[in-house]
C-alpha cells in the first residue's frame, strides 16, 4: 500500500495528499503528517514498530482534507464549483443536494458555495454537515447533516458493522469499522434539529450505524408530539439494511437516499464488498428492490465524486443489480432520479420531478438522444444529453444556453 515514505520519494519535503475515491481515507507525505494533530484518533495506520505510515482514515484524514481546502486559491475553488455546475447541466441534471462537510471545508467555503450557486440556474439544496444547529438556523438553512457521519466506508475499512470485517483493517483501525458518535450525542442532534423544524440527513452505511440511526429516531419519535416523518428526515446510503431496518424506517416515515452505482462498481461475489465482508454479507447489501416493495420513500443519486454524476449510469445500475430480485424496472429507475430525488429534500408544496399539462410545475427537463425507458442497459449507458432546461430556461449546451 501507498505510504508517506513512497510519497516523499516523489515530492520531497512538499505537502502532498492522495485521497481515496470514497473520500474516507488518504495518504499524506511526511511534511503534511508532521503538521497534523492526530493524538488519540482512531484510523491512524501504524507499521510493526508503531510508527504512523501516512495512511489516515476518517477523523484522522479530516485534518488533511481541511488543510488542502484552506490552502487552495479562491479562484481555483470558484472555477471548480462552476465546472461542477456545467457537468450537472451536461448530464441533464436540474437539481442537486450538496452535502457540505464543514469540518473539511470551513464556513468561509460555505459562503463561497452559496455565492456561486446563487448565480446559477441549478437548483442546489445545501445540507451543512455540522452539529452547530443554531448557526445553521441563523444562516437560514432548512436542511442539516446530509453526510453527517455515523460511520465511514467499506473501501476504507471504516463502515461500522456489528460483526468484524472478514478482511481485517490495518493496525490503528477497529476491527468493526469506525463509530463516529455516541447515542447521547446523536439523540441530542436529532431531537434539537427536529424541534427547530430542520430536515436532518445522516450518513449510515454499516448495519451498526443504521441501527443507531433508527433506534435514535425511534426515541425522538416517542418523545415528540409530531411524528418524525413530517419533516422527511433522511438516511444516506442505508447499504447494509436488514428486513427489520427496512420495516422500521418505513414505519418512521424516513426517506432513503441510495447510490445505485455502489452495487454496480463494488457489489457481487467478486467485488470490493465481498473482499471486505465475505460473499454472504455482500449479497445482502443495497437492497433497492426490497426497499421499494416495502414502501420506503426512495431517491437516487451519485455521491459524486465517489461515483460519476451521471443519472444514466445510475439508472443502469438500478436495472442490473448483482442480486436480480433487487433490481428495478426502467420506469422505477427513472422515477427514482426525478420525482424520487426531488422528494428526498421536499419540505411541502407541490411535488416536483415531473411535468404535466394539467398540473403547474417548473419546466425542468432534458432532451435526450434516446428513450431511457425502452433501451437495454448497455444502450442506456451511451445516452447523450442534447439539451437541458431549468425553469424553462436553456442551460445546455453552452453555445445555446440562455443562462449559466
Amino acid at each position: 500500500p501507498l505510504t508517506a515514505a513512497a510519497l516523499d520519494r516523489a515530492v520531497g519535503d512538499n505537502d502532498c495528499l492522495v485521497i481515496r475515491a470514497d473520500m474516507h481515507s488518504c495518504v499524506v507525505s511526511s511534511s503534511l503528517l508532521d503538521r497534523l494533530d492526530l493524538a488519540g484518533l482512531e484510523g491512524v495506520d501504524v507499521d510493526e514498530t508503531g510508527v504512523p505510515t501516512g495512511y489516515l482514515r476518517e477523523d484522522a484524514a479530516s485534518g488533511a482534507f481541511g488543510f488542502f481546502d484552506r490552502n487552495l486559491p479562491k479562484e481555483q475553488q470558484r472555477s471548480a464549483l462552476r465546472a461542477a455546475i456545467e457537468l450537472a447541466y451536461s448530464k441533464g441534471v436540474a437539481a442537486v443536494d450538496e452535502m457540505f462537510i464543514v469540518d473539511w471545508r470551513g464556513w468561509d467555503q460555505l459562503e463561497m458555495l452559496q455565492e456561486i450557486t446563487a448565480e446559477a440556474a441549478l437548483d442546489v439544496a445545501i445540507y451543512p454537515a455540522t452539529g452547530d444547529i443554531d448557526r445553521v438556523v441563523e444562516l437560514g438553512f432548512t436542511h442539516i447533516g446530509g453526510d453527517y457521519f455515523l460511520d465511514g466506508s467499506f473501501g476504507s475499512h471504516t463502515a461500522w458493522m456489528k460483526d468484524p470485517y472478514e478482511e481485517p483493517p490495518p493496525a490503528g483501525s477497529p476491527p468493526n469499522g469506525i463509530r463516529y458518535r455516541s447515542d447521547e450525542e446523536l439523540h441530542d442532534f436529532f431531537r434539537r434539529s427536529h424541534e427547530r423544524g430542520i430536515q436532518v440527513g445522516v450518513h449510515a452505511i454499516g448495519d451498526a450505524a443504521i441501527e443507531q440511526a433508527l433506534k435514535t429516531w425511534e426515541l425522538v419519535a416517542a418523545g415528540s408530539e409530531n411524528g418524525v416523518g413530517e419533516l422527511g428526515h433522511r438516511i444516506e446510503h442505508f447499504e447494509c439494511a436488514t428486513d427489520d431496518h427496512i420495516k422500521r424506517a418505513a414505519k418512521l416515515g424516513l426517506r432513503i437516499s441510495i447510490q445505485p452505482a455502489f452495487d454496480r462498481l463494488w457489489g457481487g461475489t467478486e467485488g470490493l464488498y465481498a473482499r471486505r465482508l465475505g460473499s454472504r454479507r455482500a449479497l445482502g447489501m443495497n437492497r433497492f428492490g426490497s426497499m421499494k416493495r416495502a414502501g420506503l420513500a426512495l431517491g437516487a443519486g451519485s455521491d459524486s465524486t465517489v461515483t460519476p454524476l451521471d443519472p444514466f449510469f445510475q439508472m443502469a445500475a438500478l436495472r442490473q443489480h448483482h442480486v436480480p430480485e433487487e433490481s428495478l424496472v426502467p420506469h422505477e429507475a427513472l422515477a427514482l432520479h426525478t420525482v424520487g430525488s426531488f422528494g428526498l429534500r421536499s419540505r411541502g408544496g407541490p411535488p416536483r420531478g415531473f411535468m404535466s399539462p394539467t398540473f403547474p410545475s417548473p419546466a425542468d427537463f432534458a432532451l435526450l438522444d434516446r428513450d431511457p425507458l425502452t433501451l437495454s442497459v448497455e444502450e442506456l449507458l451511451g445516452t447523450q444529453v442534447l439539451g437541458t432546461w431549468i425553469s424553462g430556461t436553456r442551460v445546455w449546451p453552452p453555445a445555446q444556453a440562455e443562462r449559466a
